[in-house]
């Protein structure tokens, strides 16, 4: 079974990598503006957000909206409870949050 989403950030990070630091630093910039409870409801907005947008995304051409979905995927992964990456049958991203981790 092939990680689309593995493979489409790996793609960014090839081509556009100016292009995903950017929306890295708008998602991290809106973030760690907020306090906590308000943190947990942006990281499930932006959650919201990438499983809405998944049924009819092309992760074969690549087009614009490849480092902001880019993006998302590593902001989820880096806010999610145990920086894991894990998706039900829908292919939805289902990891809740957990909150800033150190490294």
């Amino acid at each position: 079974m092939l990680d689309w989403e593995l493979i489409l950030t790996h793609r960014v990070i090839q081509k556009s990598v100016t292009k995903l630091i950017n929306e890295l630093v708008i998602l991290n910039s809106e973030f760690f503006a907020k306090i906590e409870n308000d943190r947990r409801e942006f990281y499930y907005e932006v959650r919201d957000s990438f499983n809405d947008e998944l049924p009819g995304f092309n992760f074969q051409n690549d087009d614009s909206s490849w480092p902001g979905r880019a993006a998302k995927v590593i902001f989820l992964n880096r806010t999610c409870y145990n920086r894991l990456f894990r998706v039900n049958r829908d292919g939805e991203f289902n990891v809740p949050f957990g909150g800033v981790q150190k490294t």
